[in-house]
């Protein structure tokens, strides 16, 4: 018997859950998508993509748009995630740098005052991601206030994050997305840290707070894990080798953002591709996420919207068609 849309959250629970983010274009003036308010005034555009969503993000970009204006927020976005049973995610970079920026945690204020928005419109801020907060380089307009900054630097900012929210909010889930794995293993034949020393040490850091690392996310493009973008570098392999490692060693949740540059920059059909390539091939080789994000910073796909329907590759048909594929549905 086939599985009903509606059915999908509870029959396919123990499958890979899925995430989204309409992010803002990094490589295209960091804009966010053209129709991104029109998610919340045309719902029936993504609506059976809401029935397979599970978390969806806000990007810092997001929460400074006029989707997060206090009566919109109330009337429209949260009513519709919550009619859904769709969680809530904020993506910070707040804890990137952090002791480097001259605020130290008070800019843990601003994350603050974007949760507090949200609960005041009747929400609940369930997922935090910490933005390359380990392996994002240091700017050089950041370099002479903190010519020493190190990993442990880092880690102490990630925990001093994650104190400050949940002195607040303790609930909420926090953990890193980064490239970190991909800069680290190529220093293995060097003899410098590797990624597990790292993640363990932030893990441990965290614990002697009483704290948890709840996910990694894997911040790795399709072209990196076939080998052809820095080859031997995160490429499937290793990737298998690092869930293996986040799930047995550091106990937590991981998860992959399924992304495709080369198509991202050129063409949103070789996007599509890319990306559902991307899924099948590590899971034909035994990979097996807890969860995948689906999101693109490059300038294709352009639109959110419509789902289906359209010639043009648009982001939540690109998530419907990966979530279809993870969730084992209608392949």
């Amino acid at each position: 018997v086939p599985i009903g849309i509606n059915e999908v959250k509870t029959v396919e629970s123990q499958m890979h859950e899925m995430w989204f983010m309409p992010a803002a274009k990094a490589t295209y003036n960091r804009e966010l998508p053209e129709d991104h308010l029109e998610m919340w005034t045309r719902p029936n555009a993504w609506s059976e993509s809401r029935q397979f969503m599970d978390v969806y993000f806000f990007s810092w970009k997001q929460t400074q748009s006029p989707a997060f204006e206090s009566q919109f927020l109330k009337d429209k976005v949260i009513p519709l995630l919550a009619k859904d049973d769709i969680k809530i995610g904020l993506d910070t970079g707040f804890a990137t740098w952090m002791s480097c920026k001259g605020a130290g945690t008070s800019a843990v204020r601003l994350d603050i005052d974007v949760i507090n928005k949200i609960v005041a419109a009747g929400g609940k801020v369930s997922y935090i991601s910490l933005q390359s907060a380990m392996g994002k380089a240091l700017p050089e307009r950041l370099v002479d206030e903190c010519p020493n900054y190190s990993y442990t630097d880092r880690i102490n900012d990630m925990v001093n994050y994650v104190s400050a929210i949940h002195s607040q909010y303790p609930d909420i889930k926090i953990g890193l997305v980064d490239a970190t794995a991909a800069l680290v293993v190529r220093s293995r034949t060097t003899g410098r840290d590797t990624y597990q020393e790292l993640f363990t040490q932030l893990n441990n850091a965290l614990k002697a707070k009483g704290k948890k690392l709840e996910f990694i996310l894997l911040d790795n493009g399709s072209e990196m894990a076939k080998g052809e973008k820095n080859p031997g570098v995160m490429e499937y392999a290793q990737i298998l080798e690092l869930e293996s490692f986040v799930k047995t060693q550091l106990k937590t949740k991981f998860g992959i953002i399924v992304t495709s540059s080369t198509g991202g920059m050129t063409d949103a059909d070789l996007y599509l591709r890319n990306t559902l390539e991307y899924v099948r091939a590590y899971e034909r080789l035994g990979g097996n996420p807890d969860f995948y994000m689906s999101e693109s910073w490059h300038r294709y796909p352009e639109k959110v919207l419509p789902e289906s329907g359209s010639n043009q590759v648009t982001l939540t048909n690109v998530f419907l068609r990966l979530a279809r594929l993870a969730k084992r549905v209608n392949e």
